[in-house]
């Protein structure tokens, strides 16, 4: 059940838990948290006014029968063979969810995560 609250780290609006031990669970950030982890519509909304967004490239790719959104930290990174093949390698062993590695033409390393796409 979707709450009014939101993830201090994503800004993705949490779910409520059935864990008794963490009340909200984000999906996107696919972790559980205490209400002290989350912020409010208002916070959300002082957030935006004073800083300015955090840039991520983000998309959704198809593989095997999935649809997998990703997302990595930086502005305009594209989806890599190297990120289809070690998805692929995850998907096999029936992850649903995971960490991304990636590196740009500087050679400098790039992190994100990626998850299957549920409607």
């Amino acid at each position: 059940m979707r709450t009014h609250r939101f993830c201090k780290h994503c800004g993705t609006q949490v779910r409520k838990e059935t864990n008794l031990d963490y009340p909200f669970y984000c999906p996107r950030c696919n972790e559980n948290m205490y209400r002290s982890e989350t912020l409010s519509k208002r916070e959300i909304k002082k957030c935006s006014q004073k800083e300015p967004k955090y840039e991520i490239s983000q998309g959704v790719e198809r593989l095997y029968s999935h649809d997998i959104e990703w997302w990595l930290d930086g502005e305009e990174l594209t989806f890599s063979e190297v990120d289809e093949e070690h998805i692929c390698s995850l998907l096999k062993e029936n992850f649903v969810a995971g960490e991304l590695c990636s590196t740009t033409p500087d050679r400098d390393e790039v992190y994100g995560w990626w998850n299957i796409k549920r409607y």
